[in-house]
């Protein structure tokens, strides 16, 4: 599952060569987000499609089955505001991760009081830049 970054639409992803070849060798079905919310709830109201258990994680859960017709464990890959995604969809629901990976997310929540741990492996990846050279 790729997430993009803020409302973006991750259908570019379903064109590039290294993600589709990498989900072919591995035998991944792919789903790309095109979630978008106001900046206000996302950045003061803490609501939107970052938070999972609002709704935008069982959407892409109802998707998934609708696609490919079962529950299927999860690969989740996010970029800036998909990082904001992935990072809680994984404290959400950890039952359905295999693996994950939040890249370069503007900011970083701690997970809530009382998170469920899961086996997972993930990583997050911050990269800041003070002046592109």
């Amino acid at each position: 599952m790729f997430a993009p970054g803020m409302n973006t639409d991750g259908a570019f992803f379903l064109k590039e060569a290294p993600w589709m070849d990498f989900a072919k060798r591995n035998n991944l079905g792919v789903i790309a987000l095109n979630y978008s919310s106001s900046e206000e709830d996302l950045y003061q109201n803490r609501k939107g499609y970052y938070r999972p258990g609002q709704g935008s994680g069982q959407a892409l859960l109802d998707e998934i089955k609708r696609v490919y017709r079962k529950d299927l464990p999860i690969v989740l890959y996010g970029f800036s505001g998909g990082a904001q995604f992935v990072s809680r969809f994984v404290d959400w629901r950890p039952d359905r991760i295999i693996a994950w990976c939040a890249y370069s997310a503007q900011f970083w929540d701690y997970p809530p009081k009382g998170s469920k741990l899961t086996k997972a492996r993930g990583i997050y990846v911050a990269q800041y830049f003070r002046q592109l050279r």
